[in-house]
């Protein structure tokens, strides 16, 4: 270890560039690794550390790359990493300062496309992050504006060469003669300190490589060909040598360790060895190499070395095992990327080039790939390529429903195929079988070619079978369990839709748990998938009621749809009728469900997107009625017989449909059902009562009740008319209530009916009711006058209840405030507090944080700020109100912390100041909110302040008798304050 050069590099988390240049041997990557290990001793930031490689020179590789260095190993990355997703891995990571170490960026080659892609990471990362450019060369990008700007430290050949001493002392370390002369190329001193010698390769090859044995030297030679070798690679290349990894670089020097049993051999070996055994060894080495990757799946590696094999048979073979793996779940951009890199122009430019492309298609603009496809079934025909052409005519025939699932059939090409006996041809024909036995209404013979699939890949076939089943409106033939479908974070997506659809779960409990799953899929940046999960997570919350939460969701998916294939676009467009059934706007679903048919009808065989509308299609359709006769699972029949006798007792005025259906199976007419509908239904099966526990479980019944009595068809109309006085009319519009700062309630339009003005004890009372919701009146008594006997208490709280009902009396709006002998109940429902609002944006700034998601973050941690304007209802002094303050405003704080080193880190100093010098306000030993202080002072270039901050906090902390926190310590020293 060199110390003057692993301090040189500890300033990396202070500046935005470091270069270390030098040539071969000159320890760039000790150095690195130095300092990685010190850091780790000290903390002064993280460190992201990624060896760059040849396939690196295209921008998607290299960002994938530095994501999962940036990100738990365990998160599944995108498919296709951005820029921003770089940018906001590192965002998120603040107000920790992050290194991102590129090693070996020679190997990206001047005027690659990633230098220009480095240069925007330069211009763009957040101020919390730098770039480390460790290579032979300098970066092939211009860097002198960030030299005069004090934001660039060098480490240049001359520097990292050995001084005389440091070269001597090496070498009288390792035991070499101390009168030898040593040379400064520290590669060189590390093998001269073996015995005295000439120098460079020459030196290599004499003293150390020629002293090994034959069969240990033929084998290091082998094994210097690829990037890291260890136990299993040594066997597969070598079955008979017996040697592990270790064993063979024992006591080597250029060896570098990956993990315990992982190493990886310098460039100066395979430089070395380039001629100690032929190429025919060198070339089945490879290819064995090859097999062995190939068979642990790992695609990429593999077809690197077949590439040094030359072996094209297998590099195709190669681009086949990547292309049947499930779409959804396949290679992400940059490993398609770095494949067909490693291809020779013939099959890069054939169908094994096509079918690559048309993967990496299915992610970023799935619009186009199944013509990708197609062009690549063109071009296997064309060369009589039959694998390449089943695959291609596989993919095709999963991807044509989009466009049309009743226009399919089988070509003479593909059943030639299956004729030949290709097991993936064969499953093409039994998915097509499949489809056009559903057309005809033959569903039993749909269903039975589904045992025709023969697809080896487990996952693959897992997921054939059970999107098929799913399409047919057979969910309760999918193989899931809800136990199981929630262990696993819902990461099957058939599976989840599976159980929803058969009604195992209520809509209440699987909205909170649904809602959270398009935010953690988008990552994965696959619009296809997106789209669809958008669309079925958002009628999750309809069916839960939450209409307002649902239509964002719904929003997205129809952008998404813009460009998407008809039957993609499909499903957006299913969640969108499902909600205005909902909201009430029939005529507008009706019109929409005619835009869906004008480009896929429903009949003769509903497509997928139409079975999560069955029940408001049915109901709001007269030309649908012959779907009461397709033949589905009992789940999608209770969805199409809900949606008949909802279209019976509303249109025709016959409730006994409705009656009939399986009331005790709530849960799953709630699934596909409206909500308002279901009311509807329960209202017209509600005598005799077998509907009335729905009635009391389901959202705003009350309210359609009201207009149920008011404007609905006889009978329905008298059965809610005889439900109305146990369903009494709600309020249409919610009241405001203000905590913070003040107590307040308020109209929708802003009209004050409690505050300021109002009398004290009525403010208080009306404080417990939102408090309490629902108080027993002789409790709440003597809580509020707990020095009168009994009586008087109750007189006063009956003269103040007076006046609390006048004021919150509503022109046109029956009365908030519930009264009966005993209780007073104010329905939270009809109240929108900012304490929940506040929570609600908390809770959404740190779901964000914890998906690494920093913008959504920021926006919701401010948004959180702003509601609060002071104490948590200042007049109340209880209990539970004081314990509720300081948790609320311990939360607050933090909020503004957090907001403040996002902002900091992003760049915008003056608001980060502005929020972290109100923290310090309120809390003078806050030790997150001053050295974010700290930090925006110094980003302002007023040293000044960021040291009077620094000394007034560190005072603070010692007349608390607090020790002040290492970054706090460290923060301070940047400042010239000592602790």
């Amino acid at each position: 270890m060199r110390p003057r050069l692993v301090t040189a590099l500890a300033e990396r988390f202070e500046v935005r560039v470091v270069t270390v240049t030098g040539g071969g041997g000159y320890g760039k990557s000790t150095l690195l690794a130095h300092a990685i290990d010190e850091n780790r001793l000290s903390p002064a930031g993280r460190d992201a550390w990624l060896r760059v490689i040849e396939h690196d020179r295209d921008p998607d590789h290299l960002l994938s790359g530095v994501f999962r260095s940036l990100t738990d190993p365990a998160a599944e990355p995108p498919s296709a990493v951005t820029i921003d997703d770089v940018l906001d891995a590192a965002w998120a990571l603040a107000p920790e300062r992050v290194a991102i170490l590129l090693d070996d960026v020679h190997r990206i080659e001047p005027g690659a496309p990633s230098w220009s892609t480095i240069e925007m990471l330069i211009e763009r990362l957040p101020t919390n992050a730098s770039l480390v450019l460790a290579g032979r060369t300098r970066p092939a990008i211009p860097l002198t504006h960030l030299k005069s700007a004090d934001r660039l430290i060098t480490i240049d050949e001359s520097d990292l060469a050995y001084t005389p001493a440091e070269a001597q002392h090496i070498a009288e370390r390792l035991g070499a003669n101390p009168a030898a002369r040593v040379a400064t190329w520290p590669a060189l001193v590390t093998l001269q300190c073996r015995e005295d010698a000439r120098s460079g390769l020459d030196y290599l090859w004499e003293q150390v490589i020629d002293s090994l044995p034959t069969d240990r030297r033929e084998l290091l030679a082998i094994a210097a060909q690829f990037s890291n070798i260890n136990d299993k690679l040594l066997a597969a290349v070598a079955p008979s040598s017996g040697t592990t990894a270790g064993e063979l670089v024992a006591g080597l020097p250029l060896v570098e360790p990956v993990d315990d049993s992982t190493f990886r051999l310098h460039d100066l070996w395979a430089e070395a060895l380039v001629d100690a055994v032929d190429d025919d060894r060198r070339r089945d080495a490879a290819c064995r190499a090859g097999e062995h990757l190939l068979d642990v799946g790992d695609l990429v590696a593999a077809a690197e070395a077949f590439a040094l094999a030359g072996d094209r048979e297998q590099l195709a073979e190669v681009v086949r095992r990547a292309s049947i793996r499930p779409l959804g779940s396949a290679l992400d951009t940059a490993e398609i990327m770095a494949l067909l890199d490693l291809l020779p122009d013939e099959l890069a430019e054939g169908a094994s080039g096509e079918l690559l492309r048309a993967a990496r298609l299915f992610a970023t603009q799935p619009e186009l790939c199944i013509d990708a496809y197609r062009r690549a079934l063109t071009l296997a025909e064309q060369a009589g390529n039959d694998e390449d052409a089943v695959i291609a005519h596989w993919r095709i025939t999963q991807l044509a429903p989009a466009e049309n699932p009743h226009e399919l059939s089988i070509s003479p090409g593909l059943q030639r195929l299956a004729d030949d006996g290709h097991r993936m041809a064969k499953s093409a024909c039994a998915m097509l079988r499949s489809n056009a036995a559903a057309v005809r209404g033959d569903t039993a013979t749909a269903l039975a070619e589904i045992d025709g699939y023969e697809i080896d890949d487990p996952d693959a076939a897992r997921g054939s079978v059970s999107s098929r089943l799913l399409s047919l409106g057979r969910p309760e033939l999918v193989n899931s369990h809800l136990d199981q479908v929630l262990a696993d974070g819902v990461s099957d997506p058939f599976a989840g839709q599976a159980v929803w659809w058969r009604g195992e779960i209520s809509p209440d409990l699987a909205w909170p748990i649904a809602r959270e799953l398009p935010q953690r899929y988008a990552r994965r940046n696959m619009r296809v998938v997106q789209l669809a999960l958008c669309s079925i997570v958002a009628q999750i919350g309809v069916s839960a009621g939450d209409l307002d939460g649902a239509r964002p969701l719904i929003d997205q998916a129809l952008d998404l749809g813009a460009t998407a294939q008809p039957g993609d676009r499909l499903f957006a467009e299913a969640a969108d009728v499902m909600w205005l059934a909902a909201a009430g706007h029939h005529e507008r679903a009706v019109a929409a469900i005619a835009r869906m048919e004008s480009a896929i009808p429903v009949l003769p065989f509903p497509a997928w997107p139409y079975m999560t509308i069955l029940a408001p299609i049915r109901a709001l359709c007269d030309h649908l009625d012959d779907l009461d006769h397709i033949q589905l699972g009992p789940s999608m029949q209770q969805a199409v017989a809900a949606g008949a006798a909802w279209r019976a007792a509303m249109v025709d005025g016959d409730v006994g449909p409705a009656r009939s259906l399986s009331w005790s199976q709530l849960d799953l007419l709630r699934v596909h059902v409206p909500p308002d509908m279901l009311v509807d239904l329960a209202i017209a099966a509600s005598d005799p009562p077998v509907a009335h526990p729905a009635l009391a479980s389901l959202p705003d019944a009350a309210r359609e009740v009201q207009r149920l009595a008011a404007d609905a068809p006889e009978p329905v109309r008298s059965l809610a008319r005889a439900l109305g006085d146990t369903y009494r009319p709600r309020p249409s519009r919610p009241l405001h209530v203000t905590t913070f700062g003040r107590f307040a309630i308020s109209t929708v339009g802003g009209d004050v009916l409690i505050g300021d003005r109002s009398r004290g004890k009525v403010r208080e009372l009306a404080s417990l009711l939102v408090l309490g919701g629902t108080v027993d009146r002789a409790r709440l008594a003597e809580q509020m006058w707990p020095d009168l006997e009994p009586t008087r208490a109750r007189e006063n709280l009956r003269a103040n209840l007076s006046h609390l009902q006048k004021a919150l009396s509503v022109p046109g709006e029956p009365p908030y405030l519930e009264v009966t002998d005993q209780l007073l109940h104010l329905d939270p429902t009809l109240l929108v507090v900012d304490r929940d609002r506040f929570e609600a944006e908390y809770e959404a700034g740190a779901l964000a944080d914890r998906q690494s998601n920093p913008s959504t973050a920021l926006a919701a941690y401010e948004r959180a700020v702003a509601i609060v304007g002071g104490d948590y209802v200042p007049h109340l002094d209880v209990d539970e109100v004081r314990f509720d303050r300081i948790r609320l405003h311990s939360l607050e704080l933090s909020a503004a912390c957090r907001a403040a080193e996002l902002l900091l880190a992003k760049g915008e100093p003056e608001r980060s100041l502005e929020l972290a010098t109100s923290v310090l306000a309120r809390d003078s030993i806050s030790e997150r909110a001053g050295r974010t202080a700290i930090g925006a002072y110094r980003a302002i270039g007023a040293a000044a302040g960021a040291r009077q901050v620094a000394e007034q906090l560190v005072a603070d902390l010692a007349e608390a008798g607090l020790d002040a926190e290492p970054e706090t310590i460290a923060a301070a020293a940047r400042v010239g304050v000592r602790v």
